[in-house]
């Protein structure tokens, strides 16, 4: 979830890894990927600009769910390449999340040494 003022806004199309999430890699050995992941959403973001497409409906907490990009990229798809995301209802996105998993990307991967 993003915020822009006091907007919460989410990703749509896709289902992100929590920052509390816990994964197993191939080794079975835990660890953080939701931290990895949100750490790797704010280096893609940084201090860059972030367009979000107008509307959106809100969910039972409150988050628009919109379509957003920084500079260029939109930021479901890259979510879902580098293995932080799965795809809802975005079939666009499949031959990515394919991708992140052959390549043992984000929470497909093992544990960060």
């Amino acid at each position: 979830v993003l915020l822009s003022g006091k907007t919460n806004i989410k990703i749509a199309g896709i289902r992100a890894v929590g920052a509390e999430e816990i994964c197993s890699g191939n080794d079975d050995r835990q660890w953080p990927c939701g931290v990895h992941a949100r750490t790797a959403l704010q280096r893609l973001i940084r201090q860059r600009t972030i367009a979000c497409d107008p509307g959106g409906v809100a969910d039972a907490k409150g988050a628009i769910a919109k379509h957003c990009k920084v500079g260029g990229t939109d930021i479901g798809e890259w979510l879902v390449e580098q293995g932080w995301a799965m795809p809802q209802g975005r079939e666009d996105l499949s031959a990515a999340l394919t991708a992140a998993k052959d390549a043992k990307r984000g929470q497909w991967g093992d544990a960060p040494r």
